[in-house]
């Protein structure tokens, strides 16, 4: 099972962070990471077989899958491992984030900064509009797109 490789290698490097969560028939939720900051909300983990789908707060989620010719234990270690960085980039707040599920949402590297990417976040939000960004620890900085 997906969720106990992904559990197994979390907790040699973030279980002080982790809440296990009783996966209940016809729920694939198997860990949340209880906020810090409550503008940003739960991160809350998924095992839909043959992937893992990160809830990212209030904000996006994400999936992490693997589909190399490579046999399924490695596949299953190599999306542990990505699910890692995107947990370990957000925690230490090298991630920055926007939006909502109800909308677009997202969420970007806070050292990527172009003027591609701004423009990115113009067209969602709109030119003029003033948006907010959130990291782990809370509301981050307000841009005007």
């Amino acid at each position: 099972m997906l969720a106990n490789v992904v559990t197994d290698y979390l907790e040699k490097r973030i279980s002080d962070k982790m809440e296990r969560v009783e996966i209940k028939e016809g729920n694939s939720l198997f860990l949340r990471i209880v906020a810090e900051a409550s503008d940003f909300g739960d991160i809350e983990l998924y095992d839909d077989g043959d992937e893992v789908t990160i809830i990212f707060g209030r904000f996006t989620h994400s999936h992490y899958n693997n589909y190399d010719d490579i046999p399924q234990e490695e596949k299953e270690l190599r999306i542990a491992e990505d699910v890692f960085e995107a947990l370990d980039a957000t925690l230490n707040d090298r991630y920055e984030f926007w939006g909502a599920h109800e909308g677009p949402g997202g969420f970007r590297d806070v050292e990527y900064v172009n003027k591609q990417n701004q423009g990115i976040v113009s067209r969602v939000f709109g030119r003029g509009s003033l948006k907010t960004f959130y990291r782990w620890s809370g509301a981050a900085r307000q841009i005007k797109c």
